[in-house]
């Protein structure tokens, strides 16, 4: 006999009521932390010191050379833990520079908040403004040391980056965080007192608060491991202290390492504009200040190409790129290797199709063009070929030049550099930064307050005949997911590297690689199209919840022959061969009534799923398990499906499991179906009752009811409201135009039920 137990279609009534103190992170509101603590190291890498000495050309400031890391952790238990860290997810950040001296940089929420205006952040940062206001009993609460701390982390808004114009996109970090704090994980946030210090002495700061943090799970009785993600340089700083740890032989402390878009293999800072810079740094302070943050330590170990050891005494200059001595030194420290006794997960925000970063530009081409006051080129960083090409060009008028070589931070001349043998790193695929266009906007003001009236007698404007670009590579993709061939990935042939990543990720945004064939990390997760640099996205919001659970979000199946399996979604499963609603898909193929399965050997192409006899398969989900027609089980084969019990704490917009609807068919009952007969939804009604079509959808979509459709609501597969619409109506057409391509739930209420519907958006 066939047994079947069955929880079917379970569909919310609505969205679940979020509890403000269960799930504490929303977006612009502040969340204070429960307790901080800070590292008890004070290592310092004196033989950089010693390096630097040896080199005349070297240009590094002697201050940056003196102060050893500090780092704090601040922290925010799980609701689950009872004000006790049970189960820490260490968040790491990246490189931050000061807004104020070494000695005097922490921030109260209140002061970074404002940005200096007092009392309140402008009228014209409502974001800011919410955050500022968001928890007035907060406003003098030490949130950290840079300008990325413990308040942009639970905003998600980077208030000194409204202040610059260049914000980091972590608005979604709330989500992240709320997500994390229902599957019980701790949020642990890491902040350095200097971020650009050396990688060595923060990843020695941050070794002394992964020990502080395991003591802590000692003398709470948890048996839990660490989950460790470092961001930007983050992720190398992580990679050091996860490697010091087991080195020492303690393996068992940290169970997944993730890191997020940090530049593993190196990070890119076009050559043109280092030069610029570090040529430039006598016009101004603000110049000064940009270079003095170029070539601070730990930017100078993560740049591939480094400006510091160039002399530009000769007008022209030619030279074969390279790293700084500071970054040989650190990619030759034993604990910069990789964990071996942790997963190692990697997540880009470079594209995984080969996307460039430019529709503008080619490789070697000219990226900034500015004529005018003073004469500047700034080009692409060249192919790899042994022929000198320009990637900095500097010839100002000849009535200027009396003017810069005057100038009191230093003498301004004629210069031009000239390379080769590079990779071709700024158009590369990989996540950006805004530093080029940034450049080119602030150029004109500094000019013009440097040189005041005096240039008039030139009569010369401000020209710029480039078609500017805002999206250089800063990561690059094959860097960020430690490709284990590098160099000669991005040395070869576009056409070549764009066919191997298309090849390993084979469709999908994740490819496992346990073996480390392609990389040195055993799973990698990318986009299709590049994003701004550590980008927090719904997509890879997705990824790191699906590794740390161990269960995705959805589970769809079409076309399958089912073995013995358990199958887990945190949200919903749906199974048949009409999921998309297709008609042609409920027409019966063989003329014998038995519906479109026939046999095992006419399967059809419209997506049957079939529980093959003497199979065991179970579907366990948190929202919902929908089996639509064409869903079949064999004889002999036991099917359970079941409405698992999870944490009842959801982010905003997000559907809980239903705790009152009525279900036929508990759990416990067991009964047999008709041989080869499909089984039937328990609310097949609704489905008849309200079609959705076309689907997949292109432009529009329509909604017809047989009853007055009082509201529909759009939402991700992850349950982010997308939007909401008050209808009274039959019928209802809603535009696609808005909707990137992807899955989408419709939430459609009438006066008598509500149905929950897929819908797939495909833009021709």
């Amino acid at each position: 006999m066939k047994k079947i137990i069955t929880l079917l279609i379970l569909y919310s009534a609505g969205l679940f009521a979020q509890n403000e103190t269960d799930c504490p992170f929303q977006a612009q509101k502040y969340v204070p932390y429960d307790g901080e603590f800070t590292s008890n190291t004070s290592y310092l890498p004196v033989y950089y010191s010693q390096l630097l000495q040896n080199n005349s050309n070297y240009d590094r400031p002697v201050s940056h050379l003196t102060n050893p890391a500090v780092a704090s952790c601040f922290y925010k238990t799980s609701i689950h833990n009872h004000d006790s860290i049970l189960k820490p997810f260490v968040f790491v950040e990246g490189i931050s520079f000061e807004k104020r001296g070494i000695n005097n940089n922490l921030y109260t929420m209140a002061s970074y908040f404002r940005q200096d205006w007092y009392p309140s952040p402008p009228p014209d940062e409502p974001e800011c403004i919410a955050s500022f206001n968001s928890a007035p009993l907060h406003l003098n609460d030490n949130v950290g040391y840079s300008t990325f701390n413990w308040a942009t982390l639970v905003t998600g808004i980077d208030a000194e980056g409204y202040q610059v114009g260049d914000p980091l996109k972590v608005e979604k970090s709330p989500e992240l965080l709320n997500q994390l704090c229902c599957a019980g994980y701790d949020i642990c946030f890491v902040d350095f007192m200097s971020g650009e210090a050396y990688i060595e002495s923060n990843g020695e700061a941050l070794y002394s608060i992964l020990v502080q943090l395991h003591q802590k799970l000692v003398d709470n009785n948890s048996n839990e491991k660490m989950v460790v993600c470092g961001a930007s340089m983050g992720g190398l700083v992580a990679r050091y202290a996860i490697n010091k740890l087991e080195a020492e032989g303690h393996t068992d402390w940290v169970e997944k390492f993730i890191s997020f878009d940090a530049p593993q293999m190196g990070a890119n800072i076009p050559l043109g504009l280092q030069y610029t810079l570090k040529h430039l740094k006598g016009l101004s302070n603000e110049i000064e200040d940009k270079y003095t943050k170029l070539v601070c330590p730990s930017a100078s170990q993560l740049v591939n190409y480094s400006c510091l050891e160039t002399n530009l005494i000769s007008p022209i200059t030619f030279t074969t790129p390279s790293p700084s001595i500071e970054r040989a030194a650190l990619l030759n420290n034993p604990y910069m290797g990789w964990p071996q006794h942790c997963t190692k997960i990697s997540i880009s925000n470079g594209s995984r199709l080969g996307l460039t970063q430019s529709d503008n530009h080619q490789v070697g081409e000219k990226v900034l063009d500015i004529d005018g006051l003073i004469d500047l080129d700034i080009y692409s960083l060249p192919l790899n070929d042994n022929n000198y090409k320009k990637v900095f060009d500097f010839d100002p008028p000849y009535c200027v030049t009396s003017l810069l070589s005057a100038m009191p931070l230093g003498a301004i001349t004629q210069q031009s550099i000239r390379v080769k043998n590079t990779m071709a790193l700024d158009l590369a695929p990989g996540s950006f930064r805004t530093d080029l266009v940034d450049i080119r906007n602030q150029l004109p003001s500094i000019v013009n307050s440097v040189f005041g009236q005096a240039l008039g007698i030139c009569n010369l404007g401000w020209i710029d005949n480039a078609i500017n670009s805002d999206r250089l590579c800063f990561i690059p993709f094959w860097s960020s997911i430690g490709a284990v061939n590098y160099e000669v990935l991005m040395k070869a042939n576009s056409a070549v590297a764009t066919a191997v990543s298309t090849a390993i990720f084979d469709g999908d945004s994740k490819f496992v690689d346990p073996s480390h064939t392609v990389s040195y990390f055993d799973v990698v997760y990318a986009p299709t199209s590049n994003q701004s640099h550590v980008e927090i996205t719904y997509e890879n919001i997705d990824w790191v919840m699906h590794e740390l659970t161990g269960m995705p979000e959805t589970i769809i199946h079409q076309n399958k022959f089912l073995l013995s399996n358990t199958y887990k979604a945190s949200n919903f499963i749906t199974a048949g061969n009409n999921i998309f609603n297709d008609p042609d898909c409920n027409q019966t193929q063989n003329g014998n009534g038995v519906g479109p399965i026939g046999n095992i050997g006419s399967f059809s192409p419209c997506g049957d799923v079939v529980v093959l006899n003497n199979n065991n398969v179970f579907y366990k989900a948190g929202g919902y398990i929908s089996l639509e027609p064409g869903f079949y089980t064999q004889d002999g084969a036991l099917f359970e499906a079941e409405i698992i019990n999870i944490s009842n704490c959801y982010s905003n917009g997000r559907m809980a499991p239903t705790t009152n609807e009525t279900v036929i068919n508990t759990n416990n009952s067991v009964f047999e179906s008709v041989k080869k007969e499909p089984i039937k939804s328990i609310n097949s009604f609704i489905e008849n009752s309200i079609q959705l079509f076309p689907n997949p959808a292109n432009n529009i979509f329509d909604i017809s009811s047989s009853e007055t459709i009082e509201s529909i609501a759009i939402s991700s597969l992850i349950g982010t409201n997308i939007s909401s619409t008050m209808v009274n109506e039959k019928n209802f057409r809603i535009s696609t135009s808005d909707l990137a391509n992807g899955i989408y739930l419709v939430n459609i209420k009438t006066p008598t039920k509500t149905a929950i519907k897929k819908v797939v958006v495909r833009h021709e």
